[in-house]
């Protein structure tokens, strides 16, 4: 398989790890609840019964069977990211770097355009400026005047624009070499199982049900 193939294959075990500790933690799926009817305590001759009152989810995996199938995923994405890392070691970049910084660009691009939109700009808020003086009583008396609000950017908005273009640049130069090494790179490892499908199907397939 390729990298890019890897790295789906790791996302669905950890989808699946994730599920199967989601079932387990809801301890509706890991008990059975037994009402005991005792109508016979209440009035002689009636018959008690016991009734099945468990709320488990549809599916209704065996816990035992799900304990096992988490030890199984989980030394397979072990596996996995251990070939995963050893395909990366061959590569003539470092892909993680290369992705980190690629998220940076584009966070930084989103910013730039904030700044590159933003304007000056002027506005008058009439009697919303309050303050207090003393009358000729020597009383402190309240008086409202007008707020002229200015905003100015203090930035050069041409090196802005021309930062994105650059940063555009390069984030899809990256971006091109990231795709062709994800195809290209190949992972050496044989998949134990096929996580084709829904996750529920593929627990349902493990699990024998």
């Amino acid at each position: 398989m390729n990298l890019k193939e890897a790295f789906q294959m790791q996302n669905k075990l950890g989808e699946l790890l994730d599920r199967i500790t989601e079932y387990l933690s809801d301890y509706d799926n890991v008990m059975t609840i037994t009402e005991k009817h005792l109508r016979s305590k209440a009035l002689a001759g009636q018959q008690d019964e016991e009734v099945d009152a468990s709320n488990k989810e549809e599916e209704g995996y065996d816990v035992a069977k799900l304990l096992t199938i988490w030890q199984d995923l989980m030394a397979e994405r072990k596996n996995l990211g251990l070939a995963i890392g050893k395909a990366k070691e061959g590569m003539p970049f470092n892909l993680d770097v290369a992705v980190d910084n690629n998220k940076d660009r584009h966070r930084m691009i989103n910013t730039l355009h904030g700044l590159a939109n933003a304007k000056s700009a002027h506005r008058l808020e009439k009697g919303a400026g309050t303050a207090y003086v003393f009358n000729n009583d020597g009383n402190q008396t309240a008086y409202h005047y007008d707020i002229d609000v200015i905003k100015t950017i203090n930035y050069d908005r041409n090196r802005v624009r021309n930062m994105i273009k650059d940063l555009h640049r390069e984030a899809e130069e990256i971006s091109i070499k990231i795709d062709e090494a994800l195809l290209q790179t190949e992972v050496d490892f044989t998949p134990k199982y096929d996580l084709s499908g829904e996750d529920w199907f593929i627990l349902e397939e493990l699990a024998g049900k």
